[in-house]
């Protein structure tokens, strides 16, 4: 009778053990892909904002196609949405690696 509660623990020891390894391996897993969906949140996020950006310069384009005739505050936003535009460029080509 002794000899089988002490097969009974140790199998349920190591059963313990595997299930606590198994564990911590999901867990670490698991860390890795948030941290792959959150990257790809941000790029997706900052890819956006991008052409969110390019869509407005468009528009300025469009409504002052002559840009001699421009309003100083119009052609004011417009240089600081190219800056922003470069920087947010300089964003995701950094996102992607490049």
């Amino acid at each position: 009778m002794a000899k089988i509660i002490s097969i009974l623990a140790i199998l349920g020891s190591f059963f313990g053990a595997f299930l606590y390894i198994d564990g911590r391996i999901a867990k670490c897993a698991e860390k890795e892909q948030v941290g792959q969906v959150e990257r790809r949140l941000e790029y997706d996020i900052n890819l956006n904002q991008l052409y969110r950006m390019r869509d407005q310069k468009r528009e300025f384009s469009r409504d002052f196609p002559d840009k001699t005739k421009t309003p100083a505050a119009v052609q004011r936003q417009m240089n600081e949405l190219d800056q922003d535009i470069e920087m947010q460029r300089g964003k995701v080509l950094k996102m992607e690696g490049k």
